[in-house]
């Protein structure tokens, strides 16, 4: 998959760097940019191949189990992500604990999100890189803004989003925050505020991050390979971190059949986010119930998207993240 740069399609843009030894991580006056993916961050995306991610909802997880072993591929796996432990991941039971609601949304991982927005200091910026910063998505980031300020307990709204450029695969969405990081950074030259700590959480639209290529030149294989492209992006990185959360899963079930997931914001990828921005482990079983409890009554206002399984001539079908 390759991904050249789109010329004079950007918004305002932020900046990134590299993972470093801990012991160089943490400056007082560092300020922190954080890029957000939705789908696959804040729900689980089922791939399925040929075609838009599957929701893991639980109207489709409904409809999955009454198709199971009926020679439906798509319904064999998000049964089987459903059943998936995930205890290796610091994480109590199944995926099924991450089914979406009406809205695609997870209200457990929106409350995570909103446990990392709150850690991450007052010097910061929150970017919205999903599809959901796409003008026919408006409704759906309100919902998600509204969704946040329910757990936070004040206002909020996104401080920026990527640019609305077309982004074909993952190598396009890495280039995107690229793109971004650059103008922030050519922005900030010579500013006193050069240090700088980017934490981006993504699923990158269900992709394993290898076999890529960005602008055409630059091959990317691994996480480690994402991040060391988005601090070239940075001019010459002096100050400058980065930090890649990539919420992808894939495993093998117990019929051979394959299957990738945006597996949301589990624990140890909120850890290791929350590590980062230097604040430590996060117990989920208090500091989490205690967090949302407080906003239990508003948890779900906003408005709703139109997400629901649809009947045509009879046969199902199951609902998709649209882009």
């Amino acid at each position: 998959q390759t991904c050249r740069k789109a010329h004079n399609t950007l918004e305002p843009a932020e900046c990134s760097a590299i993972s470093v030894p801990r012991h160089q991580q943490v400056l007082p006056d560092m300020k922190t940019l954080l890029f957000v993916d939705v789908d696959g961050i804040l729900n689980v995306a089922v791939r399925d191949p040929g075609c838009a991610p599957a929701v893991f909802s639980d109207e489709n997880l409904k409809l999955a189990r009454q198709m199971v072993g009926q020679g439906n591929p798509l319904a064999d796996r998000i049964s089987a992500v459903a059943d998936r432990n995930m205890a290796a991941f610091q994480e109590e039971g199944t995926y099924e604990k991450f089914v979406s609601d009406p809205g695609s949304l997870c209200d457990l991982l929106v409350g995570r999100l909103a446990r990392l927005i709150e850690a991450k200091g007052r010097c910061s910026r929150i970017i919205l890189a999903s599809f959901w910063r796409r003008p026919q998505h408006v409704e759906r980031r309100r919902l998600l803004e509204s969704r946040l300020t329910a757990h936070l307990g004040r206002p909020f709204s996104f401080d920026d989003y990527t640019s609305f450029r077309e982004e074909t695969g993952a190598a396009c969405r890495i280039s995107t925050i690229g793109d971004y990081i650059e103008d922030y950074c050519q922005r900030q030259q010579g500013s006193h505020k050069r240090k700088l700590r980017v934490l981006v959480v993504d699923d990158f639209g269900v992709t394993a991050l290898r076999g890529l290529t960005c602008e055409g030149k630059t091959p990317i294989d691994s996480v480690v390979d994402a991040e060391r492209y988005l601090l070239s992006r940075a001019g010459d990185g002096t100050g400058v971190l980065v930090r890649i959360i990539h919420a992808f899963e894939e495993f093998t079930d117990e019929n051979g059949m394959q299957v990738s997931i945006g597996c949301g914001l589990r624990l140890d990828h909120l850890n290791r986010a929350l590590q980062f921005l230097d604040k430590g482990l996060f117990d989920e079983n208090v500091s989490e119930n205690e967090f949302s409890k407080e906003h239990e009554d508003a948890k779900f206002c906003g408005i709703w998207a139109n997400s629901c399984i649809a009947l045509t001539g009879g046969l199902p079908f199951f609902s998709r993240f649209m882009r």
